[in-house]
């Protein structure tokens, strides 16, 4: 099921660019309407979410276009994504609290479970492995700031109040 073909593979005359692995589902397809998503979720607006439907729309379609996914492909990848979405909607409050309360030690060690299930899923594609690496380190690093008490970043204020200080 997952692995299948790009159409490129098929029939070279139809690909504009070269993709490596398999085409099911459509990353790209799948990464836009989640990243979007999340932010026309938190920016409350229903503009956001107009944004996100046409950016995700035309990334989908472009995807197609280039020749590396079948229309399939991109649905699937849309509908992982939108399932994604829902359970992040629901549930980010509830997961945020849980998280809260853990210590230093329990962060770091389910970071490296979730890092390690990743890979293991996944597969050891090296843009697989720098993704969870990177993703592990935000993880342990925003962990440690909590642990330590240390807050860089503050929204408080007027817009005039968050200029960096020079």
């Amino acid at each position: 099921l997952i692995d299948q073909p790009r159409p490129f593979e098929i029939n070279p005359a139809v690909g504009l660019i070269d993709e490596y692995g398999r085409g099911m589902p459509s990353n790209h397809a799948q990464a836009t309407v989640i990243i979007f998503g999340i932010l026309a979720y938190h920016l409350k607006k229903s503009w956001g979410w107009v944004v996100a439907v046409i950016i995700a729309l035309l990334v989908g379609f472009s995807r197609i276009y280039l020749g590396v996914h079948f229309p399939g492909q991109v649905l699937v990848g849309w509908g992982i994504a939108i399932v994604l979405l829902i359970i992040y909607i629901f549930f980010v409050e509830q997961i945020e609290a849980w998280l809260m309360e853990r210590s230093l030690v329990q962060h770091l060690t389910l970071a490296t479970i979730i890092g390690a299930a990743i890979i293991t899923l996944l597969g050891t594609n090296g843009d697989i492995v720098a993704a969870t690496a990177v993703l592990w380190a935000l993880w342990c690093g925003v962990a440690l700031l909590k642990a330590l008490n240390i807050s860089f970043y503050n929204t408080d204020g007027t817009l005039w109040q968050k200029r960096s200080e020079e």
